[in-house]
């Protein structure tokens, strides 16, 4: 999965950036050597190119698993004896399968969807909700946003994808040492120790993007400002992998066997929705407490003329610049918003330390569900 995303993001971005091919793929003497590579003012991948590539890659995948992949249903009812048991196992083996009508199976869906209904209104899912969608607040301005910033402030996308590059190797070896750690151990403390390492750097990245220098674009001029986003992020994967793994040995102890993967289908839904929901109101929260201002030599603000709120845009033609006015930055509305949402999840964090160990003590029937066949026949 990592991988998949690491494709489909960083190495996109990167290979479709001509900076970043000028300067290390086509700059660079052996690969554009060996490949015979020009200087262009295009990337060597596009859009376009790469969709195809893959919709195609998926097609024909998709293709082969139906030609040569062959499924058979299989309905074994439960039987009073190993040899019942024995003889339907070998009916099934055989092509001897009973018939089962479209009217029944409706009745199973059905009843699997009131299963999964009675799973969501449990007291204790509510509790868990409470958390998977929570737990994320203290992290995403930071997470989300630190990168647009540093954009923002002109550093150069190719050295920020240069950057990911070099750390992806190192995040999936954190990655296998925070998954064994996290799986090794009761749930609870792994993922507290990840919460707030992962709060922590949230709020380093924060205060670095702050102090990044503008403009920054060589990784050998500004190497340890580099140095430094590198290790933060870092720190903030392994951090994040062992909260997921965590949780992820978590929800395997709660779910529900007779469910199979809905269960867990759920509760990932839910975690998704802790990010995915909070993004839009937090980014306008961003832009709405961000404010620029125009201001002539003497320093008086000109409320009359408007500025953008884009750092590499207030020195860009608008109607402040052309009035011969300079443009202000004066309030940045992410470092407010992210060192705020910081205080909040260190908050969450003093609650889960209470919350967590009260979910883990639940007993397994808090977790379940009546299937409704089972409360009918009853």
């Amino acid at each position: 999965m990592n991988c998949g995303y690491f494709t489909s993001f960083t190495v996109f971005l990167a290979l479709s950036n001509p900076e970043f091919c000028n300067t290390y793929i086509r700059g660079n003497k052996w690969l554009a050597g060996f490949f015979e590579l020009q200087p262009a003012d295009t990337g060597i991948i596009s859009l376009k190119g790469y969709v195809l590539f893959w919709g195609w890659v998926f097609t024909v995948v998709t293709l082969a698993i139906a030609v040569f992949k062959h499924e058979t249903e299989r309905y074994v009812e439960a039987a009073s004896n190993k040899q019942q048991a024995s003889q339907q196992v070998h009916d099934v083996v055989n092509g001897y399968l009973p018939s089962k009508d479209w009217g029944h199976r409706r009745t199973e869906i059905v009843a699997a969807y009131m299963q999964l209904w009675g799973v969501v209104c449990l007291p204790a899912i509510w509790g868990l909700g409470f958390l998977l969608v929570s737990y994320r607040l203290g992290v995403l301005p930071a997470e989300s946003a630190a990168g647009l910033k540093l954009l923002d402030k002109g550093v150069a996308k190719e050295s920020l994808a240069a950057l990911v590059l070099v750390q992806f190797p190192v995040e999936l070896v954190s990655a296998v040492i925070a998954g064994r750690w996290a799986s090794s151990h009761s749930p609870y403390h792994p993922f507290m120790a990840g919460y707030f390492v992962r709060l922590m750097s949230a709020v380093l990245l924060t205060g670095l993007a702050w102090r990044f220098p503008a403009g920054a674009t060589s990784l050998k001029q500004h190497s340890s400002w580099f140095a430094a986003l590198s290790a933060i992020g870092l720190v903030s994967s392994f951090s994040s992998t062992l909260m997921f793994t965590a949780l992820g040995s978590f929800f395997n102890r709660i779910s529900d066997p007779g469910m199979g993967g809905a269960y867990l289908t759920l509760l990932n839904t839910i975690a998704n929705m802790g990010v995915i929901l909070p993004k839009t109101p937090l980014f306008a929260a961003m832009d709405w407490l961000t404010h620029s201002n125009c201001r002539d030599v003497s320093g008086r603000m000109l409320a009359e003329l408007a500025c953008p709120k884009k750092l590499r845009l207030l020195a860009e033609d608008n109607a402040c610049t052309k009035a011969g006015h300079t443009c202000f930055m004066d309030l940045d509305g992410f470092y407010m918003v992210s060192y705020s949402m910081a205080g909040v999840g260190v908050l969450l964090g003093l609650y889960f330390i209470r919350l967590f160990p009260r979910l883990s003590s639940l007993p397994p029937d808090r977790w379940r569900a009546k299937h409704p066949q089972h409360e009918h026949q009853q």
